[in-house]
């Protein structure tokens, strides 16, 4: 797909038109908000907005027809994350970010899309209601209960506020490829919080969990948590002998098992203590001060 983003880069015109295209279509605006991303990181915060205002085009286009306003916050989302990542020049901090703009999203979907809300909600009540049947026919006694408007609320906010923080990464990783290749991979394999950071996320991330109606808002404390401890994996990973295969294998099984998506994010939390990469390179990986060492001179 680097010839998406050299594309786009080509001139303004060619990415004017990539940002129509994909946002016109529900399916594929996310490749859209990664190119306002791209071109926010390398021409400036200036060229970036001009690119999103153009943007909205296609999804107010796609909100009045279709009363979907996914797009809209795909593309807002990434382009605040690319405008933090190019004032502070640090991946981290722009990951932290998505929870002060998760809370803008969840006040962007009360206030402009109750149709969409009541949609999801009537599609979750139908299936939850016909699984429901199907246990009561095999003889199980438990039922499950559809999922409120708030709940729905949260699991629409954070699945943008996810898809925003990847589009950022394809963004960057991009901006990477074109004019300095290798350096995200290096960026990421070193994002990790200190204890000051992932401890007040991890204590949001419990309370909001054990809240009746918001346990997926709990997601918007979490993100930050979880992609520290796939980091760590990937970090991790250029110690195995099959680094591609094992990674592979990893996400297979995160997406998959609950278990394992709680366990990276106690993975962060602990290695905010521990270090493990200090404790795996010893004093021998050069990339733990390369954030430092030419922050981004791609930028």
């Amino acid at each position: 797909m680097i010839w998406f983003a050299q594309l786009a880069m080509n001139g303004r015109f060619q990415a004017i038109a990539l940002v129509m295209l994909s946002v016109t279509s529900a399916f594929f605006s996310w490749l859209g908000a990664a190119v306002i991303g791209l071109v926010t990181l390398r021409k400036g915060i200036g060229e970036g907005g001009f690119l999103l205002l153009w943007g909205f085009l296609g999804g107010v286009f796609l909100y009045v027809k279709l009363g979907d306003v996914n797009p809209i916050m795909q593309l807002s989302g990434t382009f605040f994350l690319a405008v933090i990542l190019r004032r502070t020049v640090n991946l981290a901090v722009a990951v932290l970010a998505c929870v002060p703009l998760g809370i803008i999203l969840v006040l962007f979907l009360l206030w402009l899309s109750p149709p969409m809300i009541d949609q999801v909600v009537a599609a979750f009540s139908e299936l939850i209601s016909s699984l429901n049947r199907q246990m009561e026919n095999s003889g199980r006694i438990f039922s499950l209960d559809p999922p409120g408007e708030r709940l729905v609320i949260g699991m629409i906010g954070v699945a943008n506020l996810a898809t925003a923080i990847l589009c950022l990464f394809l963004a960057r990783f991009w901006q990477a490829a074109l004019y300095n290749p290798g350096k995200f991979g290096v960026e990421f394999r070193v994002l990790r919080y200190p204890p000051l950071v992932t401890f007040p996320l991890a204590i949001g991330f419990a309370l909001v969990s054990s809240m009746q109606g918001y346990q997926s808002w709990a997601g918007f404390f979490g993100l930050p948590l979880t992609v520290a401890g796939i980091s760590l994996v990937h970090a991790k990973a250029q110690y195995w002998k099959a680094p591609t295969l094992g990674l592979s294998l990893f996400y297979l099984v995160w997406l998959i098992v609950d278990w394992v998506k709680l366990g990276v994010l106690l993975l962060a939390v602990v290695d905010s203590a521990y270090d493990f990469r200090s404790n795996w390179s010893k004093g021998n990986m050069p990339e733990r001060n390369s954030q430092n060492d030419e922050k981004s001179n791609d930028l």
